[in-house]
């Protein structure tokens, strides 16, 4: 499962409210908001480099109908921008926009250690600016699988059919340097419904686990399926230099299980990427109302939002 990507930041004027008294407040008008530019950049060394950069504004400047082909164009306007990167502190490269995946492509693979800089800028726009350095690869193996039959449940479509639950038995093993950010991605399909040969029709991402590393009273509601003070993002600040054996539990999302694959990929994340990644599961169960304080997004974007982050990864596959 990719990070979420930035197409635009909605800013909204929010009611102040006070204990025991009234007042009236005048509405302050946009005019004076400056546009800005967004960055989604997942540095990854099993892909090519790439980034996703969009104009930021309010719907208030939109005509009225938030048209969501207006909303997408003003947004992707960032194609007549310029993207650069760098590595390791060497010449810049610019990046071509790629109409199709409207993002900026390069050629470049990133590795364990590079140091990568961007910039991007646009006409009426400030620019804008972050770095990521790529971690080194984590360790994850898979000690154990049991398998159980789940009752058929009558309210099932035929791709939401989940027909048997798995408890995997996992080790990490952490590096002796303390400060090491991880994100564990368990994600069951059935290989019969691969309509392109390659992605699932319908995929499980969704698992749960009593161990402590998974635990954190920020994400204080459930989070679609996911189970209350239960966060995928974790940090190894209980068992920094250690190996750290513990089991998650996981519906398989196929009828048979012989036609089941089961992907479990344990992520080393950037610092960055775990801040950013845990603000938006905190945002993601915060009320959108006036009574509720605004969730501030983490951004390592100077002069703009988003994120500039990296991650590598050490993947497993399991057939039944």
């Amino acid at each position: 499962m990719k990070l979420h990507r930035i197409y635009a930041i909605v800013l909204a004027a929010v009611a102040a409210i006070t204990t025991g008294c009234e007042r009236d407040l005048e509405f302050k008008s946009d005019e004076n908001v400056p546009e800005n530019i967004a960055l989604s950049v997942v540095a990854d060394p099993d892909t090519t480099f790439e980034v996703m950069a969009a104009r930021t504004y309010l719907f208030s400047r939109l005509n009225g109908n938030y048209n969501p082909n207006e909303v997408f164009e003003k947004a992707s306007s960032l194609r007549f921008g310029h993207v650069y990167f760098s590595v390791n502190g060497g010449s810049q490269t610019e990046m071509v926009y790629d109409e199709t995946t409207h993002r900026f492509r390069s050629d470049y693979h990133p590795k364990t250690g590079d140091r990568i800089d961007v910039t991007a800028s646009a006409p009426d726009l400030p620019t804008v600016s972050g770095f990521t350095t790529v971690p080194s690869k984590p360790k994850i193996e898979i000690l154990e699988v049991k398998t159980t039959k789940l009752p058929n449940d009558p309210f099932s479509s035929y791709f939401y059919q989940y027909s048997n639950k798995a408890e995997i038995r996992l080790s990490i093993t952490d590096p002796a340097e303390s400060g090491n950010y991880y994100r564990l991605i368990v994600q069951s399909y059935d290989k019969t419904t691969l309509f392109d040969g390659k992605n699932p029709s319908f995929y499980n991402n969704v698992y749960y686990s009593t161990d402590e590393i998974f635990k954190d009273t920020d994400i204080y509601a459930e989070r679609g399926e996911w189970a209350q003070y239960f966060s995928d993002v974790f940090s190894d600040h209980k068992f920094n230099g250690k190996t750290h054996e513990f089991t998650v539990i996981t519906k398989i999302a196929a009828n048979k299980l012989e036609d089941a694959r089961l992907t479990i990929d344990l992520q080393s994340i950037t610092r960055e990427m775990y801040f950013y990644l845990k603000s938006l599961m905190i945002y993601s169960i915060t009320p959108q109302d006036e009574y509720t304080e605004a969730i501030q997004i983490y951004s390592n974007v100077n002069e703009g939002w988003g994120i500039v982050g990296a991650a590598n990864t050490d993947h497993h596959i399991i057939d039944f």
